[in-house]
Order: structure tokens, then C-alpha cells, then sequence
């Protein structure tokens, strides 16, 4: 049995989220090996979006406007599978809000990842890495948010190295996975074409009322 850290309720081992407060218990299942970023809830989500502020609310209206959100969930639906560009220099928290509006207005929780926590100088761990953090997306039904993504998404070198292999196990994993990624980067031309024909949508960062999709 798990007990909530913050409910103190218990829960059955295999329970990903508290069945009376929805706090996330044992995800991922090893916490102090495998924890790459912030999972939030769809709870968490809902609390912190009944709080926000004057630039969080402008920015969820303009993520309204691009009137996407239906088309997101209606993919997902039909493909399992979905893949979203964020790309803009010096937004990095606007790009984390958008992500949390958009989970939240689709009922998924949130896997907030830190690229730097999953890379490795070993080629093995850092596969390891990779597959554990879309696993655990998978597995809770969390939108996937990586931001830096170009750290792992960008174009190949002319000579195979390290990072040429990273990319084809993420393409690999990519094509396995069931759910929703967002992949946030400073511009797309930082990122390598066969990740860019991979998504569905693109949202340049920083919004503006006029901003296309």
C-alpha cells in the first residue's frame, strides 16, 4: 500500500494518483533514480488555473483564440499520438503555461521534464533516461512538456555521433508513444526536420492576438 504524503490516505501499490485527492503518489515508480522534472496532476492543474493571475488568464484567452484545442483532443483521439512544436526565444514560461492550460483543458495531467536531468555522458543511461520519461507519461495519461528540446530534437551532425543515435532512439520511442509530447525550443529551425514533420501543430512564442498556428 501507498501512502499519500499529502492526504495521508491509502492507496493501492499500482495507483499512479491518490484516489481521494489526486496528489501523484509513485510516479515515476522509482522516485529518487527516475524523477526527471515536475508531475502535476489534473487536480493540481485545475487548483493552480483557479488562481491565476492577470497574465496567465490573457494568455489562456490567446491560446483559446488559435482554436486548436478541439482539433489537439480530436487528433489524440483518433491517432493515440501527437506531437506539438513550441518555439520562441526568451519565452520559457510562457511556453510552461500554455503547456498547463492546454493539459488542463484536456483533462491530462503534466510531466514537466528537465532535459538536463535525462541526459547523460553515457549513451546507454541516457536511452534508459529516455524511455523511462515517455513510459511514465504513457502511463499516467500526462501531457509530456520537454523543454530545450533541441538539446535532443536538433539536426544531425555530418558525422554520426552520440547525438545522432540519441535521435533515432527518440524518433523509435516518438513512434511508440501513446499520448501527447510538446517539444519547446528557442526556434524551429533549431530542430531536426524529421522531428518537425512529426508535429501536428507548431505555436510560436511570444503570443500575440494576431498569432497563426
Amino acid at each position: 500500500m501507498f501512502i499519500c504524503s499529502k492526504c495521508q490516505k491509502e492507496n493501492d501499490e499500482k495507483s499512479v494518483y491518490c484516489c481521494n485527492c489526486g496528489n501523484p503518489l509513485n510516479l515515476p515508480f522509482e522516485r529518487d533514480k527516475y524523477f526527471y522534472g515536475e508531475l502535476l496532476s489534473w487536480e493540481d492543474l485545475r487548483d493552480e488555473q483557479g488562481y491565476f493571475n492577470e497574465k496567465r488568464k490573457r494568455l489562456n484567452e490567446k491560446i483559446r483564440a488559435l482554436q486548436i484545442l478541439d482539433s489537439i483532443g480530436e487528433l489524440f483521439n483518433s491517432d493515440g499520438n501527437l506531437i506539438i512544436g513550441f518555439f520562441g526565444t526568451h519565452s520559457g514560461k510562457e511556453m510552461t503555461m500554455a503547456a498547463e492550460f492546454i493539459a488542463y483543458e484536456l483533462k491530462f495531467g503534466i510531466y514537466k521534464i528537465d532535459i538536463s536531468l535525462v541526459v547523460s555522458k553515457y549513451i546507454e543511461e541516457t536511452e534508459k533516461n529516455l524511455k523511462k520519461v515517455f513510459e511514465d507519461a504513457e502511463s499516467s495519461g500526462s501531457l509530456l512538456f520537454l523543454d530545450e528540446a533541441d538539446t535532443l530534437f536538433g539536426k544531425r551532425s555530418e558525422v554520426e555521433d552520440a547525438h545522432d543515435r540519441y535521435q533515432q532512439y527518440l524518433l523509435e520511442i516518438i513512434e511508440r508513444f501513446r499520448g501527447i509530447a510538446i517539444l519547446a525550443s528557442d526556434s524551429s529551425e533549431e530542430i531536426d526536420p524529421v522531428f518537425l514533420r512529426k508535429m501536428r501543430f507548431s505555436i510560436n512564442f511570444p503570443l500575440s492576438d494576431e498569432e497563426s498556428v
